[in-house]
């Protein structure tokens, strides 16, 4: 086995009010290690993080109610340590009406744990 900390697949941006975004999957097993949410729009923000297997939060089980002031930042602290089997979902959802997609970003930081070395 092999482990490979330090991974991100860079900046994702979360779609609009009420639509699902997946901002993480892999076919191996992962741990987040960091994981920041950026607020661009000019209203605070609520945003609803979701474990899932198929990549919707209707099928997800909720990890964390973000809220995040307009302009503002902020981490994920329920997710740090977070370990994740392979193929499931890191997904997120904007419930605050009215936010264009691009408004919001994620940045999440992992540990890849493969079968090679």
């Amino acid at each position: 086995m092999a482990i490979k900390s330090g991974k991100n697949d860079g900046v994702v941006t979360l779609n609009g009010s009420g639509g699902d975004r997946t901002l993480h999957n892999k076919t191996n097993r992962t741990q987040v290690t960091a994981f920041n949410l950026k607020n661009n729009a000019s209203v605070e923000v609520a945003i609803e993080i979701y474990i899932s297997t198929d990549g919707t939060s209707a099928s997800g089980q909720k990890v964390a109610d973000v809220n995040l002031e307009a302009g503002g930042s902020g981490d994920v602290l329920e997710m740090i340590g977070e370990g994740l089997e392979a193929n499931y979902y890191v997904v997120a959802k904007i419930t605050t009406l009215a936010i264009s997609a691009g408004e919001v970003l994620s940045n999440l930081t992992y540990t890849l744990f493969t079968e090679s070395s």
